[in-house]
């Protein structure tokens, strides 16, 4: 219990510090300060006992996608980037895809989903388009184009999965994977519309992100969702 106690205090704090770096510290040193905080998420969860190699491998490509974020201005940064978070959430589908390959839902389902993920991907090319001019190549932009594709469909398939579930399990983990993609679209309207404000953003999603990751690892097991199963 004191374990599962000092990782959110932990986490709070880090998310203190964060706002405040980015309130005080140029965009150079509050990003090296994301990078070292979630350094010290690691090395908690990793002197654990109990470990989630599959979400701590996620968080571990969150660590090289922030590393490279502090040089996000330099040429060809940017393509690894993109590279780097295409491969986290392709982590994440691994998780949840065994788990809804077979789902059968409904015909009205299935169309809110679909309407859903054309609308964000409508809103990214768009998106993509007002930047089209300030990206490097159009191999950048097309990488852009495919983090945003991925995360869209992560967003869905995850829906999915806790639709299928409602559990506990399914709760933490959809709310962990929707802060860490809100964080990852906050920090996106930062770099390309410069709007400063969504740093702010970005850190809250993060870290609450991380709150919930602690939450599915430390309080549910794979039980949960056997239970709550709606469709057999």
């Amino acid at each position: 219990m004191q374990s599962k106690l000092a990782i959110k205090i932990l986490i709070a704090l880090l998310l203190v510090i964060n706002l405040l770096s980015v309130y005080l510290f140029s965009v150079f040193n509050f990003r090296i300060v994301r990078v070292v905080s979630v350094a010290v998420i690691l090395l908690y969860f990793f002197t654990y006992k109990f470990k989630d190699y599959l979400v701590l491998s996620f968080v571990f490509l969150l660590f090289c996608a922030d590393a490279l974020d502090i040089y996000y201005s330099k040429p060809v940064v940017p393509q690894y980037y993109a590279v780097v978070k295409i491969s986290a959430y392709l982590l994440v589908l691994q998780r949840i895809f065994k788990k809804i390959n077979f789902l059968k839902v409904s015909v009205r389902d299935a169309l809110i989903v679909s309407l859903i993920a054309v609308l964000n991907i409508l809103i990214g090319v768009r998106s993509l388009y007002k930047i089209s001019k300030d990206v490097e190549s159009n191999f950048e932009l097309a990488l852009l184009f495919a983090y945003g594709f991925v995360m869209v469909l992560v967003g869905v398939m995850v829906a999915n999965y806790y639709f299928r579930y409602t559990s506990k399990r399914a709760f933490y983990f959809t709310a962990f994977v929707y802060l860490i993609i809100f964080a990852d679209i906050s920090g996106y309207v930062a770099n390309y519309f410069d709007i400063y404000f969504f740093n702010y953003l970005e850190r809250i999603y993060y870290f609450l992100g991380f709150v919930y990751m602690t939450f599915y690892i430390f309080y549910t097991n794979e039980l949960d969702d056997q239970e709550n199963e709606l469709f057999e």
